[in-house]
């Protein structure tokens, strides 16, 4: 053989290894992740809760409307309920906050037994850039501002 085609048979087999070698590490690092039991079996963790949930927007519903629309969702066996709270309409003013509506829904949601993932999105005009003015999803232009929000979202619930 000539050089050249030493020089490609060894890259070749230089390759092929190398694919081995990273094959074989990755199983080994993927077994590791997993866990395995005494009987080499792999262990897969289970979540303990497997209830289900909804996406709603209470907000917009009168309180007998969003008791009624709860009842319903309890009912149908929904354990969690996804909630957006928008801090543009809970503090449209700096430090100026209205817990009002969004105490009572989350209020009703634990009078059904239901757990609460409360979504905090959103920026009010006074906390965006000049260039964001008219996008109520733009980040703040300090995320010191959302931090305060979400502190006193925090402290609100206590």
């Amino acid at each position: 053989m000539r050089s050249r085609e030493w020089r490609v048979l060894g890259l070749l087999v230089g390759g092929i290894g190398l694919a081995t070698l990273l094959a074989v590490g990755g199983l080994l690092a993927w077994s590791r992740w997993q866990g395995s039991s005494a009987d080499g079996m792999t262990n897969v963790p289970l979540a303990v809760d497997k209830s289900v949930g909804i996406n709603t927007d209470l907000s917009r519903r009168a309180t007998v409307e969003r008791q009624e629309a709860l009842a319903a969702m309890q009912s149908a066996g929904f354990r969690w309920l996804r909630q957006r709270f928008p801090w543009s309409e809970i503090e449209p003013e700096p430090g100026a906050y209205d817990w009002a509506v969004w105490d009572a829904i989350v209020e009703d949601v634990g009078q059904y037994e239901m757990q609460l993932i409360a979504v905090l999105d959103g920026s009010p005009a006074w906390a965006r850039a000049e260039a964001d003015a008219g996008n109520p999803l733009a980040p703040p232009t300090e995320a010191r501002s959302f931090g305060d929000f979400a502190a006193a979202f925090a402290a609100a619930d206590s």
